[in-house]
């Protein structure tokens, strides 16, 4: 009868692990496979193949670390991207990050608002084509982090934020 007792707790253990493991590996995964979504480059030399393996050839080389990047499909441990250009490649998941990157997407100097108000002051300039890390929107502005400036800015003008974010 113990034996018995010791087998069904045991099993009932080994069932509870096996779920808990279950569930969080798929809440966990769930942010991350996503697609379309941005994310960006991790280093500072990343090779864009042609196709989802090295024997394909480099079709670009991303030399700048934090570039956004959009995933529009996947295939095994290869996300088939598409730059602000709109060029379209394969890159190994590997050297990519999934921190949040934008592009000042204009060709005019964008105001870097204190808060998110048009109203507020002023606290940097940002220059066309400046990557900064995305932290947050709201329905109108993006809080950004750029160099040593953390503000707000116009969300329109942005490359790597989608409108429903």
């Amino acid at each position: 009868m113990m034996m018995k007792t010791s087998r069904i707790y045991s099993f009932i253990i080994t069932f509870i692990i096996m779920v808990t493991v279950f569930i969080n590996a798929a809440l966990s995964d769930n942010k991350n496979t996503k697609i379309p979504r941005f994310i960006s480059t991790k280093t500072n030399e990343i090779n864009m193949r042609t196709g989802p393996n090295i024997k394909y050839p480099i079709k670009w080389i991303f030399t700048k670390k934090d570039e956004p990047l959009e995933i529009v499909d996947k295939f095994d441990q290869w996300y088939y991207v598409r730059d602000i250009t709109g060029d379209f490649g394969w890159i190994h998941s590997s050297v990519l990050s999934q921190k949040r990157t934008v592009v000042i997407n204009s060709n005019k100097i964008q105001n870097l608002y204190k808060s998110s108000n048009y109203e507020s002051r002023i606290i940097a300039y940002l220059e066309p084509k400046v990557r900064c890390e995305l932290k947050k929107c709201t329905a109108l502005m993006c809080k950004l982090h750029c160099k040593n400036y953390i503000g707000w800015v116009d969300r329109k003008i942005l490359w790597g934020v989608y409108d429903h974010e």
